[in-house]
């Protein structure tokens, strides 16, 4: 189930959160101090302690810190990562900010909200998916291939107000098309989606990529596009706040170091990833299904990949400049933003790992 809170909600979210911090931290057990979560102080080891929240539940957008986490590799990183799970975007800003968390990770889209418009004091250190992970999928024999085709039509969004029905107004509004001339419906996120299309309750839908190839393994005959090929913006990006990526620089440079890690072994075996699902098995399994079926589990992974990769594997977590420049100036054109002009604190790459 997954239930974000709607990103044209972040400004209301951010000036509670800044005033009910103390009602989050007593729901969550309790704020980051010196022997809890959060505090990066270590736990009766060398090893700095920090909470990482993940966008929403266990699943795959977030494999290279499930794979670090479950290999060993934060350890040998100097860090101790605690993973834990959020319904959405918005709550994981909110937990960041709150200080019940260190960092988490994010899509880029709400992120450039919450700090453009909103002033929060969040910034992006390093991005996991160089592209948005998310795809338009309709049936192959009666495709949506662009945007006028989505006109009259009504389609599936992960959550109404969430980054994937703001996704689907910036298209339809920078294609010179009125979003509100498309019907839209909450879907959640999962392969079993298209069954809604084969049905005729939808016409499309959007479903990230590891989403794409499990449906099309299980023989659905579908037609996809990228919404980058329209909506060009940061995919999944790992954030926090602009006060922590100053005084645990260390640490957030250590975190990128172990997650890079993790991505550069995971592409060196993309042709047999079964030590590495195996891994996350053990530890996650219970948390995620798709890891019961490997070759379901391989396909999303290498699908991944392709994201992190889309700027060469040189350039592996980095954020691209011109890539954020280019977002906030679509989503201005779109209407939703109020400024095209991106302060400087929303994404940095000053933290990033020396190789």
């Amino acid at each position: 189930m997954r239930i974000p809170l709607p990103s044209r909600t972040v400004k209301t979210l951010i000036g509670a959160v800044l005033s009910v911090t103390a009602l989050l931290l007593t729901a969550c057990g309790g704020g980051a101090s010196d022997d809890q979560p959060g505090s990066g102080t270590g736990t009766g080891t060398e090893r700095k302690h920090l909470t990482f929240v993940t966008p929403y539940g266990f699943d795959l957008a977030v494999v290279p810190v499930l794979y670090a986490a479950a290999s060993g590799g934060f350890e040998q990183a100097g860090l101790d990562v605690e993973v834990v799970a959020s319904n959405g975007t918005a709550q994981t800003m909110q937990q960041v900010m709150a200080g019940n968390a260190d960092l988490g990770q994010a899509v880029g889209i709400d992120l450039i909200s919450a700090v453009v418009d909103n002033d929060a004091p969040l910034t992006a250190f390093g991005t996991a998916d160089q592209t948005s992970p998310f795809h338009w999928i309709s049936l192959a024999s009666a495709p949506l291939k662009e945007p006028k085709d989505f006109v009259g039509k009504r389609v599936g969004v992960i959550s109404v107000g969430g980054s994937s029905e703001a996704s689907l107004d910036i298209m339809m509004a920078s294609a010179g098309f009125n979003p509100s001339d498309v019907a839209r419906q909450a879907v959640g996120e999962s392969a079993g989606v298209v069954e809604l299309l084969n049905q005729g309750r939808i016409n499309a839908f959007v479903g990230s990529s590891d989403i794409l190839e499990v449906a099309r393994s299980q023989g659905y005959d579908i037609y996809s596009f990228p919404l980058n090929q329209y909506v060009p913006t940061p995919g999944g990006v790992y954030f926090t706040t602009t006060k922590k990526a100053k005084d645990s620089a260390e640490e957030m440079t250590a975190f990128l170091t172990a997650a890079k890690a993790a991505m550069r072994h995971i592409i060196a075996n993309k042709d047999n990833l079964s030590e590495v699902i195996g891994k996350l098995r053990e530890k996650y399994g219970d948390k995620m299904p798709v890891l019961a079926n490997e070759e379901e589990a391989r396909a999303g992974i290498v699908s991944r990949i392709e994201m992190w990769t889309a700027f060469g594997e040189d350039n592996l977590l980095k954020n691209n400049e011109q890539q954020w420049k280019d977002a906030v100036a679509t989503l201005h054109r779109a209407g939703k933003l109020k400024s095209d002009d991106p302060p400087a604190h929303l994404f940095t790459n000053d933290l990033q790992p020396a190789s």
